[in-house]
C-alpha cells in the first residue's frame, strides 16, 4: 500500500475547557494508527539494525507514558489522564503489531503496568509518578514533558530513509496524536495556572534535572551499538539525529583519552558515528555539555577492535 493511499486517520480531540476540566474524546475513540487501516503486507520483511532499536525504544516510551498516566488518573479527577492513558495503550498496541509483522522483538511484552526491564526506565517511572502526585499542576507538567519526548521519539523513527509503508503510516499517525495530546496538556496547564497556581520553572541542565539525566541515559543505552568484537575499519552508528535533553542540551559522545589512537567519534549532517581505527579497545562516554560530569550520570561502553580478516 502506498503512503498516499494509506488513508491516514486523524484523532479528533474535543477541547472543552470548563472550570479546571478538559474532557477528551480519546476514550472510546481509536487513535490514529491503532486500527487495522494498514493491512499486513504479504511480503513484510524483518527489520533489523538501528531501526529495530528505535522501534523497541519507542515501545518502552509508549508503555512508560501509558503507565504514568494510568497512575495519575487514579490521583486526579481530570479526564485527560484516563483518556490519554487509554490512547497511549492503543498506540502501544498499534506499534506492537508493526513490530510483530517485521519480526522485531518487543521487550515490553508481558511486563505489568509500572514494571520495566531496565533500572533507568524504572527510576524514571518512579520519578514521574512522584512529581505528578505532588499537585495537579505538577501532574500536567509531567504530561507536557512525556508528550514532548514521545514526539521526539516518533520523529526519530520517521528520520529513517526508505521506511516500510506500514511503519511510516503508524509513526506519522501516532506522532500527530502525541501533538494533540501535548496541545491538550498545555491548554489545561495554562488554565490551572491562570486560576492561581504557579507553574514550576522548566527543567534545566543541572544536577537537579534528574529526569533529564535518566531519560538521556535511557536513550544512550538504546541507541548505542551492543558491546562486542568489531573489525578495524568498521563504523558504528551512535545516533541518526541529535538526541536532546528536555531543556535542549544535545547528547554527545567522546572517546576516553586512552582510546583516542584506536577510535574516533565523528559528526556529519546530524549523524554521529564511531570509527574503529586500530586493534585494541575503544571506550566511549555519553554526556551532555559542558562536561561529562555535568549531569548525574557517567555512561560508558567499551568495544573490542580486532584486525580485519584477510
Amino acid at each position: 500500500m502506498s503512503r498516499a493511499a494509506s488513508g491516514v486517520r486523524r484523532l479528533v480531540i474535543a477541547l472543552t475547557v470548563s472550570a479546571l476540566a478538559l474532557p477528551l474524546t480519546a476514550a472510546g475513540t481509536p487513535s490514529p494508527g491503532a486500527s487495522s487501516a494498514n493491512p499486513t503486507p504479504s511480503n513484510a520483511v524483518p527489520i533489523t539494525g538501528q531501526l529495530a532499536v528505535e522501534l523497541q525504544t519507542t515501545a518502552v516510551d509508549e508503555k512508560l507514558a501509558r503507565d504514568v498516566y494510568g497512575v495519575l488518573a487514579t490521583a486526579y479527577a481530570q479526564p485527560i489522564f484516563d483518556n490519554t492513558a487509554k490512547s497511549e495503550g492503543q498506540h502501544l498496541t498499534a506499534l506492537r503489531a508493526v513490530m510483530a509483522r517485521h519480526a522485531v522483538a518487543d521487550g515490553t511484552a508481558g511486563d505489568a503496568a509500572g514494571s520495566f526491564d531496565t533500572a533507568t526506565v524504572a527510576a524514571l517511572y518512579t520519578q514521574l509518578i512522584t512529581k505528578g502526585k505532588g499537585s495537579l499542576l505538577a501532574a500536567l507538567e509531567v504530561g507536557v514533558w512525556v508528550e514532548r519526548f514521545l514526539i521526539d521519539q516518533w520523529s526519530a523513527v520517521l528520520a529513517f530513509a526508505n521506511l516500510p509503508d506500514d511503519v511510516h503510516n503508524v509513526a506519522t499517525n501516532l506522532r500527530a496524536a502525541e501533538r494533540l495530546h501535548l496541545e491538550a496538556f498545555e491548554q489545561l496547564l495554562s488554565k490551572v495556572a491562570s486560576n492561581g497556581a504557579t507553574p514550576n520553572p522548566p527543567a534545566t541542565d543541572t544536577a537537579t534535572s534528574a529526569s533529564a539525566a535518566v531519560r538521556l541515559r535511557q536513550r544512550a543505552q538504546f541507541a548505542t551499538p551492543a558491546v562486542g568484537r568489531y573489525q578495524v575499519g568498521t563504523r558504528l552508528m551512535l545516533a541518526l539525529q541529535p538526541v536532546k535533553t528536555s531543556s535542549g542540551a544535545t547528547l554527545r559522545w567522546i572517546v576516553n583519552s586512552a582510546s583516542r589512537t584506536r577510535c574516533a567519534v565523528r559528526v556529519q549532517d546530524g549523524r554521529t558515528t564511531l570509527a574503529l581505527l586500530k586493534p585494541g579497545t575503544c571506550t566511549i562516554v555519553a554526556y551532555a555539555p559542558p562536561t561529562p560530569k555535568y549531569l548525574a550520570f557517567q555512561w560508558t561502553r567499551t568495544y573490542r577492535i580486532v584486525a580485519a580478516s584477510r
